[in-house]
């Protein structure tokens, strides 16, 4: 009778053992199970912010006061050699976009400032102008990118006091080329920036067409 005993106690200890290891209601894995929803229902993800659009961010743009920037430093057209300043281009509108040799966007965008200005031949109040603002581009970099795609305007590399000037009026963002930043300056010298991402001919054309026709 001694081997059954040994069983029988073994069996006992056994059934004690597994009573201690298995989990207390509401705690251990169950509990992590639980986590993650709020009372009352299943968890609901925030809704992403809308995005605006190019009309609703143009027309942000239009409402907020013009910046008034000098942009008072010398710039070299690259094609042709001449030294110019944007104060020289008063009671002129005045097209600007930031740009880089390397960045297709910015290839993209220029296409349609090209047929821009073919929409707008007949105007001699109408100014373009693309500053490459890439400290490792330089003019002759920039004057065979321009020959090859025979792109119209002003074509000058920023130096870095336009640099500097741009990101603390305009921002960070308009050292970027890739989101196509662009902004006009209306005819008493008001900085009026325009949405990011590449926009047709005929959307600048719509941007542009208030400062034209206007006094402002």
């Amino acid at each position: 009778m001694l081997l059954p005993q040994r069983l029988i106690g073994l069996l006992l200890l056994a059934l004690a053992l597994a009573a201690c290891a298995a989990p207390a209601s509401g705690t251990g894995s169950s509990r992590r199970a639980t986590l993650g929803p709020s009372a009352g229902g299943a968890a609901t993800a925030m809704p992403a912010a809308p995005a605006m659009t190019a009309a609703a961010t143009t027309a942000a743009a239009a409402a907020r006061p013009a910046l008034r920037v000098t942009f008072a430093s010398s710039l070299t057209d690259v094609k042709t050699g001449q030294v110019f300043k944007l104060a020289d281009f008063s009671h002129r509108v005045v097209l600007v976009e930031d740009m880089a040799v390397w960045c297709t966007t910015c290839f993209q965008q220029q296409t349609q400032v090209l047929a821009l200005h073919k929409a707008l031949a007949s105007r001699d109040d109408f100014v373009d102008i693309t500053l490459d603002v890439d400290a490792h581009e330089n003019a002759a970099t920039l004057k065979a990118y321009t020959a090859k795609n025979a792109f119209a305007g002003l074509y000058a590399v920023a130096p870095p006091e336009v640099i500097r000037e741009l990101a603390a009026h305009l921002g960070e963002q308009y050292l970027n080329p890739p989101s196509a930043p662009m902004f006009v300056v209306d005819r008493q010298g008001g900085v009026h920036a325009l949405p990011f991402g590449v926009k047709s001919a005929d959307a600048l054309q719509k941007a542009l067409q208030p400062y034209l026709d206007g006094k402002s």
